[in-house]
């Protein structure tokens, strides 16, 4: 979590992290509560799951300089692009 803190805010690379991993973790989820045949599994995992993503978008979306959540640029450069 300490490099989703540092890293600039709405970086394209975090996001896409973030994204894919709560993905997994749903996916993960399932199919335990599948195997377990057991709808508790499903409910407190996917939870955790969910609460974990938030967390990560939350610590995206924060500037590492101010520590305050920053609006989205309008229109993005993409990353590593010179100017």
């Amino acid at each position: 979590m300490a490099d989703v803190h540092a890293a600039d805010a709405h970086n394209q690379y975090v996001s896409r992290s973030v994204t894919v991993a709560g993905w997994t973790s749903a996916a993960a989820v399932a199919g335990i509560s599948l195997l377990a045949k057991d709808p508790t599994v499903f409910v407190v995992g996917g939870a955790f799951a969910a609460f974990l993503t938030w967390r990560a978008k939350h610590a995206s979306y924060t500037n590492p300089a101010t520590n305050q959540i920053v609006p989205p640029p309008q229109n993005p450069a993409p990353q590593g692009a010179s100017q």
